[in-house]
Order: C-alpha cells, then structure tokens, then sequence
C-alpha cells in the first residue's frame, strides 16, 4: 500500500515508513491497554492495532513489546477478554495472533497449562511463523510442559534472538532451556540478560538461584534466592477495575 501510493519511493524508504507505522499501531494499542477501565471493545480495537502492526512490521522490537504485553494483560476479566478473543477467532479476524494471545495467557495462570497453550502456539505458527514473539513462547511452552524437543525449543528461541537481540524475556526462555539441559553456565549469562525486565525479576532471580546452585556457588544462590522472594513481597495484589457507566 505505502509502494502503491508513492511509487517513486525507494525499497529502504518504503520500509522505514512501514516500521513508523508499526509502532504507530503499537501506540495506539499502548494507549487501549492502559485506559483506566477497559471495556470488550477497547480490547478487540487494540487486538486489531496491534496485528496491523506486526503485519506492516513484524520484526520492529516496539510492536513485540507491545504484543507481549496486551498477552500478559492480567488486571482484566479473564472471561471478559477470553470471550472478546473467541469472538474475532469465530470471525476470522487475525487468527494467528488471537491464538499467539490465547497461548501467552495460559502460560501465565497459577496453574499454567503448557500443553495446551503449546496447541496455540502451534496453531499461531501456521498462520504467522516468523513472528519472534510467537517463536519465543513456542519455545518457553516447550520448556514449561516438559517437552522432550528441548534442542528444538532452543531453535526457535535462538531465531527469535536473531530477529530481535535484546528482547529480555526471549533470554528469559533461553535461560530456562539451558537450565533444563544442565548447563547453568549458560543459563546464568542469558538470565542476568533477562534481569533487564523489571516484571520478569522474581522469577528470573528464583531461576538465577537454581543455576548457582547447580554450580555449587553458595553465596549466589542464597543472594538470589532473597531477591526473588523480596520482590514477590513487593507485587501489590491485583484489583479488576470497575467499569464505566
């Protein structure tokens, strides 16, 4: 659309503009999920910014961020948004980013349920699979449901570090994966990565813990341990909102 109305532009032109107005998208999604109350059709509009984002620039690290984030939205009703999602998916609207949506969600219960999420990854995958966000909870489903493809969970992250370095939650899951392969070496490098993301610190020291401890380092393990617990004490209870009248 940007080549057809200008089509003097040239090629890096064109995808600086395309970059622009991904995080034009991405804004106007940011701007949707944190209005102080949220209602269905804040959040459908700000599902469909933020897919037009990813289509018009799918490797821009500010509309991954912002997808990531409407993912995590934990201070809405969980039915409330479920229902809104099952809705554009019945319709057909976005199909590989409500199931992107969808996965993340179940990732983040108390309870995760990882297989089932890994199913929408999955789904995700066939619709958009060069998506670096996607690629990288494919990869953290595969670690959290124990699945035996830890060398391809460790593919798909690494692609997803290629496309976007400094994307903390994405050393977050390489972390882990290293973790699970029994080199906490590595872990340990990519997690204090991931310590750059303020919402991912507690657990991110409680896993930095679990690697010093595999390497017999007592003083780290005990210092990590104490900060993860320090900032869960931290984490205010959350509050739904009360609607508009």
């Amino acid at each position: 659309m940007i080549q057809q109305a200008s089509p003097n532009r040239t090629e890096q032109e064109a995808n600086e503009l395309k970059w622009l107005l991904g995080e034009v998208y991405a804004q106007w999604c940011q701007r949707l999920r944190l209005k102080p109350y949220r209602t269905a059709e804040d959040l459908a509009r700000a599902v469909d910014a933020i897919y037009k984002g990813v289509v018009v620039a799918p490797n821009n690290p500010f509309v991954t961020e912002e997808m990531v984030q409407l993912s995590c939205v934990k201070d809405v009703d969980d039915e409330l948004l479920q229902g809104q999602l099952e809705v554009a998916l019945n319709s057909g609207v976005s199909p590989g980013l409500v199931h992107f949506i969808m996965g993340t969600r179940l990732l983040l219960q108390e309870n995760a349920d990882a297989k089932e999420a890994l199913q929408h990854f999955e789904l995700a995958m066939q619709h958009n699979a060069s998506l670096p966000g996607l690629l990288n909870n494919i990869a953290d489903a595969m670690v959290e449901a124990d699945s035996e493809e830890i060398d391809r969970a460790l593919t798909l992250v690494n692609q997803a570090i290629e496309l976007i370095p400094n994307q903390p939650y994405f050393y977050d899951t390489r972390g882990k994966i290293f973790l699970k392969k029994g080199e906490p070496l590595k872990a340990v490098a990519d997690l204090e990565k991931a310590l750059a993301a303020t919402e991912l610190r507690p657990q991110v020291h409680a896993e930095l813990a679990a690697a010093f401890q595999s390497l017999n380092n007592q003083t780290q393990y005990e210092y990590h341990k104490a900060m993860s617990e320090q900032y869960l004490k931290q984490q205010p209870t959350p509050v739904t909102p009360t609607p508009e009248n």
